[in-house]
């Protein structure tokens, strides 16, 4: 996926932070709970990361910045926290 991991301050966030996640939910929102992104990483789909700690990371998709498509949490296990697959 060519990731840019930001290593050099990691972040505060925790997994428990994104809890309040659901479809639709829109970027706006998202921002106003965990603050902005780490990163944007899409291309013609905005997705956008959220870095945990050194190996884990949160991976926001949005079709439209309005509504959340789906949410990923990226470590050992990949497991999606809503949407995907």
């Amino acid at each position: 996926m060519g990731l840019t991991l930001i290593t050099e301050t990691l972040s505060s966030r925790q997994v428990e932070d994104f809890e309040f996640l659901e479809l639709g939910i829109s970027y706006q929102e998202v921002v106003a709970h965990v603050g902005e992104p780490d990163e944007e990483v899409g291309s013609g789909v905005h997705v956008f990361l959220y870095q945990l700690d050194k190996d884990r990371y949160i991976l926001l998709s949005f079709i439209s910045l309005d509504s959340l498509h789906s949410a990923q949490l990226i470590d050992d296990n990949e497991q999606w926290l809503v949407g995907g697959q």
